[in-house]
């Protein structure tokens, strides 16, 4: 049967969706336009630009060689002063201790060996033995 108007006697055509009209209903993604062209013909246009000479790949090389070396020393500088600054600090923790004993501890002489044998664990791992 036609899809023909029965008043006027006149054929209507009916149009139908196309395939990408379809796909959006599909999706549901009314907000999406429909592809105009390709998207792999801008890509082989780009590649075409983007093409590089030899004299460009060997300064780009001398470049990144250069920002290594750069980036190498940066971090040879900072593993020095980070080395330096732990020396100090270990020379600094070293005389503090020798000064904590040398001002701040009360001596006392055991002669008797014995004295010490009688002493707890605990009484005996605070004993300090020095020079006099």
């Amino acid at each position: 049967m036609d899809a023909t108007s029965a008043t006027s006697g006149h054929a209507t055509e009916i149009t139908l969706p196309s395939a990408k009209q379809l796909i959006v209903n599909t999706l549901r993604r009314a907000w999406r336009t429909p592809r105009t062209h390709r998207a792999k013909a801008c890509v082989w246009k780009a590649k075409a630009q983007r093409q590089r000479t030899w004299a460009d790949k060997e300064a780009d090389r001398e470049r990144l060689q250069a920002v290594k070396k750069l980036e190498r020393s940066l971090k040879e500088k900072a593993r020095a002063q980070r080395a330096a600054e732990a020396e100090r600090r270990a020379q600094m923790r070293a005389e503090r201790e020798a000064n904590a004993l040398r001002t701040g501890t009360k001596v006392q002489i055991v002669r008797d060996s014995n004295k010490i044998k009688r002493m707890s664990k605990k009484q005996q791992k605070l004993l300090r033995k020095m020079a006099l």
